[in-house]
């Protein structure tokens, strides 16, 4: 009879412990340092599908990972190449700069020196101006006119 009861009590004592050690796992898969935010047209304030967003990591010189946002315009960085102590450059666009002629649906934002703190998340959003690329086939001149005001100096 005794040894039921410590098995009992050793078996309740397991499954008293087994949310804790779930709850710690928890907690510390989702205080790893993350980048997300959010990418809108500037006119419209509509969340963008499908923009890139390019993370450069500035202490390594790595070629920049890739992201793309999702149908609310959001996207989360958390993997490994997220590292506490490091300084980053983010760049939004949506476009296809690989055809010819490129094709900008939205002009490139950037937000330099995002600096990630140990198990930092930060939130870096971007707001889109709808862009298209130029293309210049012939000579650029530069026209300058006076100034028709005569007292302007």
């Amino acid at each position: 009879m005794k040894k039921h009861h410590l098995l009992f009590i050793r078996v309740f004592l397991l499954l008293m412990l087994c949310p804790i050690v779930t709850m710690y796992n928890t907690s510390s898969a989702q205080s790893s340092p993350a980048i997300y935010g959010r990418v809108i047209d500037a006119n419209t304030g509509l969340p963008i599908f499908n923009a890139t967003i390019l993370i450069w990591d500035l202490d390594n010189m790595t070629a920049p990972r890739i992201h793309f946002t999702d149908e609310n315009g959001e996207y989360y960085a958390s993997d490994i190449y997220v590292i506490p102590g490091h300084t980053y450059h983010i760049i939004a666009y949506k476009g296809d700069f690989t055809k010819n002629p490129a094709r900008i649906e939205y002009a490139p934002a950037i937000v330099k020196n995002v600096y990630i703190e140990l198990k930092e998340k930060k939130n870096v959003s971007f707001s889109l101006i709808p862009g298209a690329f130029i293309k210049i086939t012939d000579t650029p001149y530069i026209v300058q006119s006076p100034n028709p005001d005569p007292s302007a100096s």
